[in-house]
């Protein structure tokens, strides 16, 4: 008899303890309203800008997670507020194409400046390119391959080959073929 008392005993402590923890998780002001409050209520352990983007760009991607914009920006956004020059171009990325934030193309073009200005080639190339298609700033071919060329020194590929483009149309540069040769070469060289 005493064991079953102590089992009976044991599992009313159980339930009775359990039960307020159940019925506030069932009060509507403890359920998240949206994704990024989701991210806060699940993840406010976080704080490390590295990590905060990684976590970002596993939302973004759909890597280990469902896939969610909003949760990434959310993500995106505290690491590149703390000042990670890779999260600002990412951030800035987001607001451009309209991922998990209403499209803004002014936005996007100051987190590239700001990403841009502590030497960040994915910033610089990005304002780059944003300089060159008019995109959120007035379109000005000498800023882009300003930019541009700021990004190809550190090696992006990326920015080597549209600054070759650049060379090769006479764009915001002296037209020049010979140069545009070797920044294709350099763009199509494995890191």
């Amino acid at each position: 008899m005493s064991r079953k008392f102590s089992i009976t005993f044991a599992f009313a402590v159980a339930v009775s303890v359990s039960l307020p923890v159940v019925a506030a998780l069932d009060k509507s002001d403890a359920r998240p309203n949206n994704s990024r409050d989701a991210v806060s209520m699940l993840h406010p352990e976080v704080s490390s800008a590295q990590e905060q983007l990684l976590r970002g760009l596993a939302y973004l991607n759909g890597d280990g997670v469902a896939k969610d914009y909003a949760a990434a920006f959310t993500w995106i956004r505290r690491a590149a507020d703390q000042g990670l020059p890779v999260a600002q171009s990412n951030l800035g990325l987001m607001y451009g194409k309209g991922y998990g934030v209403t499209r803004d193309e002014i936005e996007a073009v100051q987190w590239f400046r700001k990403a841009a200005a502590q030497g960040s080639p994915d910033g610089q190339y990005n304002l780059g390119i944003a300089y060159a298609r008019g995109m959120g700033i007035s379109k000005d071919y000498v800023e882009a391959a300003k930019w541009l060329r700021k990004a190809a020194d550190q090696g992006d590929a990326s920015a080597q080959y549209n600054l070759g483009i650049a060379y090769a149309r006479g764009d915001g540069v002296a037209k020049n073929e010979t140069e545009a040769l070797k920044l294709f070469r350099m763009a199509a060289r494995p890191n």
